[in-house]
């Protein structure tokens, strides 16, 4: 007769730049969004010293849950396990909600065909919902190493939410991307959001989304290295409000990534 296993396999975590310890063997914490103290017992503080070894280990029940507990409390976030973005991951698709913006699309559709990482092959469809823009939809993708594209034509606006949701309506992968028109990937960005995916406690994943000024004739490449920006260019570099920053974090109302754009 077997026996069922009395301890799970978890992954490695990062402790959260807020994070502080100390007295008799590190057994008060400080830190997590929002702040507060917490008193470890022994046994606690013992197993936030195994988690600080930053390597994947086996956990009793008890222990599953008070990780859980630190990860809700803002302590604590799952590495993303990258090895899902070298072996075979569920099939992706990319939804794309547009009105009136086809330079913006094709810029984005430029950048998901230079993205030649292993992930990127988890993407089986680029699936673009037209919102009613005043002129149907045109895109030029021959010669570019893309998965397919499909475009759906809503004739009257219904807003980029619906869009999106109608866009969702016909998806058929087990994964779905949503990525406005005015956006652009970078080169492996998709190998993390699956690697947080492997966490079964995770059931969302956002990227960092950081601005990025466009080269034009009053804002020249010169221009932007000798860094003569504008108010609000400069504020959109640095305090956009869809920049959550670089640091990991759960998403939740009164923490510090209380949203994602």
């Amino acid at each position: 007769m077997s026996v069922a296993s009395s301890v799970d396999r978890v992954p490695a975590f990062d402790r959260d730049s807020s994070v502080r310890r100390s007295g008799s063997a590190g057994r008060f914490v400080l830190g997590g969004s929002p702040i507060r103290l917490f008193s470890l017992t022994p046994a606690g503080a013992a197993l936030m010293d195994r988690i600080e070894l930053s390597e994947p280990f086996e956990a009793t029940p008890a222990e599953r849950d008070l990780i859980t507990r630190w990860q809700d409390a803002g302590l604590l976030h799952p590495r993303p396990d990258l090895s899902a973005a070298v072996s075979p991951s569920p099939q992706v698709t990319l939804v794309v909600p547009v009105r009136d913006r086809a330079e913006g699309v094709q810029r984005l559709l430029a950048s998901i065909a230079a993205d030649q990482s292993y992930a990127a092959t988890a993407i089986l469809e680029v699936l673009i919902v037209d919102d009613g823009s005043a002129q149907p939809l045109m895109l030029e993708t021959a010669g570019r190493r893309l998965p397919a594209v499909r475009v759906i034509r809503i004739e009257q606006s219904v807003g980029p939410a619906q869009a999106r949701n109608l866009g969702l309506q016909q998806v058929s992968t087990e994964l779905v991307a949503f990525v406005d028109s005015d956006c652009q990937v970078t080169t492996d960005w998709l190998a993390p959001l699956l690697g947080q995916l492997t966490d079964p406690l995770v059931v969302a994943a956002a990227p960092r989304v950081k601005a990025v000024l466009p080269v034009t004739s009053q804002t020249s490449a010169s221009q932007t290295r000798a860094g003569e920006l504008t108010g609000l260019e400069q504020y959109e570099l640095s305090r956009s409000p869809l920049d959550m920053g670089a640091q990991a974090g759960r998403v939740q109302a009164g923490t510090r990534v209380s949203y994602v754009p």
